[in-house]
């Protein structure tokens, strides 16, 4: 037990590989700074390097399995998604405004561009939005409204 207790974060000896690099006088100096500037007597040059190539590796976009590749493939992945969505949106919107020009015309005789039943629905949201939202907000905290 006592063993366990002597043991730090740096300690892991799941470390199965071993390597050795040569390096400048240089970065062998500036390698001795991080570890005395880190003011853990239990933190090594060793450690230090594994941080440092993690660091490296995290940062390798093209590397699968990195914390940059992952994120980069998730926000391809989001803007794709994204983009299919305003397209299906787009396309749904203006089928209903192409339905309602259909009403309105078999119904009276008129002949609307839906383009402009669209933006007459933007400029209205615009002006409306401050309601809708505050009647959304409302409906959701209140259970007890119903619709009619």
């Amino acid at each position: 037990m006592a063993a366990e207790e002597s043991q730090t974060e740096y300690d892991d000896y799941r470390y199965t590989h071993r390597s050795s690099i040569s390096m400048t006088q240089a970065m062998w100096v500036k390698l001795e700074q991080v570890v005395e500037n880190r003011r853990d007597p239990k933190f090594k040059t060793s450690d230090a390097m594994r941080e440092a190539i993690r660091f490296y590796l995290d940062s390798q976009e093209d590397l699968i399995g990195s914390r940059k590749h992952f994120g980069k493939s998730l926000q391809y992945s989001l803007s794709l998604h994204e983009q299919t969505m305003l397209f299906t949106m787009h396309s749904i919107l203006l089928l209903i405004a192409r339905l309602f020009v259909y009403l309105i015309k078999s119904r009276n005789g008129r002949d609307i561009e839906p383009m402009k039943l669209i933006e007459s629905s933007i400029v209205d949201s615009k002006l409306l939005s401050r309601r809708l939202i505050d009647a959304t907000t409302a409906v959701r905290k209140d259970d007890s409204i119903q619709p009619e």
